[in-house]
């Protein structure tokens, strides 16, 4: 019996034939809901929070969420309702009014809220935990860090992102700047 016969045997369905690939791509399988300054306007609404309406629909409650956040924080908005269902996508954030964009924005800034550390006063680790006291652009922050090759995220060789155990991120200009005991925990992961 030949290794095809018994694969067949096993699986009666790995012989069926595979229908061929009709040339179709992503685009074939996904929509995607362009929100233009056309067809969506964001609202403040009550507890400040944001909302949409879509071409005249309510659609209540929605995020913000950064697809590019990095390399392209302006671009590519994903607008999410409150179950995380993505209503449609922003390309371009400059597309819209002044009065429009700050009104996004100020759901970024809450979202995506990243003070900049000048300084760590204070690091210590413990049963794989590291504890840091930083001064930052927002003052002065105490926080906690688990397994820093995972939350310790480079974008050169001198600047990174500390991701806290809450989630919260905090920018490094240059590491070089820091102390050595801190050079010694964070710039081994460099």
């Amino acid at each position: 019996m030949t290794r095809k016969e018994r694969r067949n045997r096993s699986n009666p369905e790995a012989g069926a034939e595979t229908p061929e690939n009709t040339g179709g791509g992503f685009a074939d399988i996904v929509t995607v809901n362009k929100l233009t300054p056309e067809s969506a306007e964001f609202f403040i609404m009550g507890g400040g929070f944001l909302g949409l309406k879509e071409n005249g629909e309510d659609k209540g409650r929605v995020g913000v969420h950064r697809m590019t956040p990095i390399t392209s924080p302006d671009r590519h908005l994903s607008i999410r309702n409150m179950e995380m269902k993505e209503i449609g996508i922003i390309f371009n954030l400059n597309d819209f009014s002044e009065a429009q964009r700050e009104i996004i924005m100020s759901d970024i800034r809450l979202r995506y809220f990243t003070p900049e550390i000048t300084d760590i006063t204070e690091l210590k680790e413990d049963y794989g935990y590291t504890f840091i006291t930083a001064e930052t652009s927002a003052g002065k922050r105490e926080f906690t860090m688990r397994d820093l090759s995972h939350n310790i995220i480079f974008l050169t060789q001198i600047s990174c992102f500390l991701t806290d155990t809450d989630g919260n991120r905090y920018f490094v200009a240059d590491i070089n700047k820091m102390s050595d005991k801190v050079m010694r925990v964070i710039g081994v992961w460099a």
